[in-house]
């Protein structure tokens, strides 16, 4: 077990408070839960697109910055201006209107956890897409 640290705005704050006898407690057991549901989350949306539209999608996130309060909606908005200003559907291949409606299809959470995966990418070491 590893202790961390970490500051969280209140919204959080009073979640945990109302869904589990004391904050530290549920902030806990929500980050020990938060690789299962992530992963398996991504396992699943992840078969839904070609190659090409997820480097677009992981491309769309070199330059962008990520908000907690943002994840899960601002996926979709974050492709189509992409695909608008540079052209990103062009560059690798992707059909717009394909990419569009599965990003449309995809619900808040699963649009939050791919997000966050095309957005880590960029943290994770691994280059150019």
């Amino acid at each position: 077990m590893r202790r961390i640290k970490t500051v969280i705005d209140d919204r959080s704050y009073d979640l945990l408070q109302r869904q589990f006898d004391n904050t530290e407690q549920g902030a806990g057991f929500i980050l020990d839960a938060w690789p299962v549901v992530y992963e398996d989350t991504l396992e699943r949306v992840v078969k839904s697109y070609t190659r090409d539209e997820l480097k677009l999608i992981i491309d769309v996130f070199n330059a962008t910055m990520i908000m907690p309060e943002q994840a899960g909606f601002m996926l979709l908005a974050e492709v189509m201006e992409g695909i608008k200003r540079n052209e990103l559907d062009v560059k690798w291949k992707v059909s717009e209107s394909e990419i569009v409606d599965k990003l449309r299809g995809l619900g808040a959470f699963d649009a939050a956890c791919l997000g966050m995966w095309a957005h880590s990418y960029w943290y994770s070491g691994a280059g150019e897409v």
